[in-house]
């Protein structure tokens, strides 16, 4: 074993002392490294991860590609203790430079060293996460490529089931989610503060804040390493979110029309709406595989399967359109309402969905921070206070002129979506007082340039619906 430590450290001294050209570490940074890995070499514990000794500052390889865009290219693979790698899947980069990386060539380059039981060598999987950089070269940039992550994977045992955890049943269901929707309410126009500030408490207790649902993956059977795995294709073509429709009221019409030629065609129209239940399947990498002998595989085919438990918070459906207009030569045309809401990720559960037997767990999410949409109207600390979402920059609204020259005070109530960039839209006026002032239209004018972090799931930016911001409008004294 010293041996094969000793000709990895070469190889990486090797590496690190090529290619200086390509911006790759100095003399100096190069002593570092090489004292770096000799550290960790002689360091591993009789029970250790696997580890790639790839250097974290240099890139470890120059692909000669033309560099057009950062990528990242993402291979789950199985390190054994002797011999080569195995890819266990595609690489989730489909595009430039992912498309043409063979890794089996990368992968002495990365230096893995294999896990480690009692001192022995033992076969593990890992994530390898590369990612490229532009490198300047002549009149034409090519690509670097940088080992961005190296983590290991959970490989469950199939003989040893987790006790007292039972596999959760699938529950998605639409009322279930139709009817789990924020606490937004009014203040009437004889309501003191006080008054409403407590209707907005019993209703937020009374109300639902978030449900659990739970979404069954397939995983499929490889015999050659004698694994299931999750066998679902999520990626960047569906913008790494994971979907089921909950509802599909659509309809298909035949039409015909003519051109501006008089020449006629006819194509079919779908319209009506769609609701969508969506997440990121980001992380599906991290879900464990199971171990599990042919024998028993075959007569357990259908059964293995993950679980993929979600938390959905409180919140009404986010609408969009998904438009395409009847055009000469074009057999289809759609017109669909779009109703969608945002679940994130809790758990993985990996097991036998006809014993109830657990495999494995993976747990990522903290409980959601309870929200609620109505405020007393009067401060605009009710609002930070109760819901989540602070503004990092806040138009000053222009107060109407026929109010200002009256001296009249009031508020307006804007609500909207935060888009992926932090932007807003679909705004609403929802509150205006006193009405007819022109405080509303002067609020929604100011909030579109409202500015917002943007929200961060599983890793990915999505859209937060039913956000509400309130203008206050005062005479200086």
């Amino acid at each position: 074993m010293a041996y094969r430590y000793q000709i990895l450290l070469f190889i990486t001294i090797i590496i690190g002392g090529c290619g200086a050209t390509t911006g790759q570490l100095t003399k100096e940074e190069q002593v570092q490294e090489d004292l770096r890995v000799k550290s960790i070499i002689e360091s591993r514990a009789p029970n250790s991860d696997a580890i790639s000794l790839a250097p974290s500052k240099a890139p470890i390889q120059k692909t000669g590609e033309y560099f057009w865009r950062e990528e990242t290219c993402k291979y789950k693979i199985t390190i054994p203790a002797s011999g080569n790698i195995r890819i266990l899947d595609k690489p989730s980069g489909t595009y430039g430079v992912c498309s043409k990386l063979d890794l089996y060539t990368l992968s002495s380059k990365l230096n893995i060293l294999p896990a480690l039981k009692d001192g022995i060598e033992v076969d593990s999987d890992a994530l390898v996460v590369l990612k490229t950089k532009k490198y300047e070269s002549g009149y034409s940039p090519y690509a670097l490529l940088y080992l961005d992550s190296f983590s290991t994977l959970k490989v469950a045992d199939a003989s040893n089931p987790i006790d007292d955890v039972q596999l959760p049943k699938t529950n998605i269901y639409f009322d279930v989610i139709d009817n789990l929707k924020p606490v937004s309410l009014r203040r009437d126009e004889f309501e003191t503060t006080k008054e409403f500030q407590d209707r907005v408490q019993r209703a937020k207790k009374a109300s639902a804040k978030s449900v659990v649902l739970n979404y069954e993956l397939s995983m499929g059977y490889d015999p050659d390493t004698e694994t299931f795995s999750d066998s679902s294709y999520c990626g960047s073509y569906s913008k790494n979110l994971d979907q089921k429709i909950l509802k599909d009221n659509t309809r298909y019409e035949n039409q015909s029309g003519s051109n501006g030629f008089g020449a006629p065609w006819s194509w079919t129209k779908q319209s009506g709406s769609k609701y969508f239940l969506k997440w990121s399947c980001a992380n599906y990498d991290a879900i464990p595989r199971v171990k599990m002998k042919i024998s028993d595989a075959r007569r357990e085919k259908g059964n293995i399967i993950a679980i993929v438990q979600l938390e959905l918070e409180a919140k009404s459906w986010n609408r969009s359109s998904d438009y395409k207009r009847a055009e000469y030569g074009t057999s289809y045309s759609r017109d669909i309402d779009e109703y969608t809401k945002i679940a994130r990720v809790k758990k993985f559960f990996v097991g036998n969905k006809k014993s109830g037997e657990v495999y494995a767990v993976h747990d990522f999410i903290k409980p959601f921070k309870s929200k609620v949409s109505g405020s007393s109207g009067m401060a605009k600390s009710i609002i930070a206070k109760d819901i989540e979402y602070i503004p990092v920059y806040v138009p000053q609204p222009q107060y109407p002129r026929r109010s200002q020259v009256r001296g009249q005070s009031g508020y307006a109530k804007v609500q909207f979506t935060i888009t992926t960039a932090g932007g807003v839209k679909n705004l609403v006026l929802i509150e205006e007082y006193p009405e007819g002032w022109g405080f509303g239209r002067s609020a929604i004018k100011a909030a579109r340039k409202l500015k917002y972090n943007p929200e961060i799931l599983d890793g990915v930016a999505v859209e937060v619906p039913d956000v509400s911001y309130k203008f206050s409008f005062e005479m200086a004294k």
